[in-house]
């Protein structure tokens, strides 16, 4: 009687395995790009969180509230909760023209407008920029692959 062996033999195990290894050795690279860009755009959507809910506290409130951003340590502060960048630093220091001491801030009115907008550009370790934008009249808060009309 014939043997009918449905498997696979070991030989060709062992080559699909060499294959897919030699692919992931050769996708590492583009991997790592695209994880640093998530992270990246992760610290970013944080940041904008939190400048929101900033601004929400100050309409509840009607009390004003601040986000004051510290560039030497890549973190920033809300009321007394600091956050800290992860997978990203600052690209420049943040231009908002308010500043408590040397530490530039965005300010809400109880109105939840900000008394002045300005920009958070951040970068990661490949390069890559991710801009947080507070608009200075209606206050919206977003973050952009590409920096305000205004520069």
């Amino acid at each position: 009687m014939p043997c009918d062996d449905k498997g696979f033999t070991l030989l060709e195990l062992i080559l699909v395995m060499l294959i897919v290894s030699f692919s992931l050795v050769a996708l590492a690279p583009a991997l790592e790009q695209v994880i640093a860009r998530q992270r990246l755009e992760n610290s970013a959507e944080m940041m904008g969180w939190v400048l929101r809910s900033a601004q929400q506290k100050a309409i509840y409130s009607g009390q004003s509230q601040m986000v004051r951003f510290y560039y030497s340590n890549n973190s920033y502060l809300m009321d007394t909760t600091r956050y800290y960048l992860d997978g990203a630093q600052y690209a420049a220091l943040p231009n908002f023209p308010t500043r408590i001491g040397q530490v530039p801030a965005c300010i809400f009115q109880p109105s939840g407008i900000p008394r002045a907008g300005g920009t958070v550009v951040l970068m990661n370790e490949e390069g890559q920029t991710s801009y947080v934008i507070v608009s200075p009249v209606a206050g919206r808060i977003r973050v952009s692959d590409h920096p305000p009309a205004s520069w």
